[in-house]
């Protein structure tokens, strides 16, 4: 896992799969004695693992609503493709080329 110092917030995106690591991905926040917030955005097939949380925290989990949204509307029929990913130009193997300007490297990336 991470390990970043001074993190004052946690979003999760989607529910984690077990309350061990909901606990560890809020523990983020608690470093060194510090404190901070966690928010997830939950939907109502997630509920049995809120209550789960509840129950194993001794607490109940704050919940808030978006004022003006629709949690009636129904679901979109099907998801848009957004785009096919631009691969980088490939290179013949053990021949130096210089970058492709304006081409940055990005930790973690080819």
């Amino acid at each position: 896992g991470l390990d970043v110092e001074s993190i004052s917030h946690v979003i999760n995106y989607d529910m984690p799969d077990t309350a061990d690591a909901y606990i560890h991905r809020i523990g983020r926040t608690g470093r060194a004695e510090r404190t901070g917030d966690a928010f997830t955005l939950v939907t109502p097939e997630d509920g049995p693992m809120v209550r789960t949380l509840e129950r194993i925290m001794g607490q109940r989990l704050p919940r808030e609503t978006l004022k003006g949204f629709d949690y009636n509307a129904p679901t979109p029929a099907r998801r848009t493709p957004v785009g096919t990913p631009v691969r980088p130009p490939q290179r013949k193997s053990g021949s130096w080329q210089p970058w492709p300007k304006g081409r940055r490297l990005v930790p973690g990336t080819r």
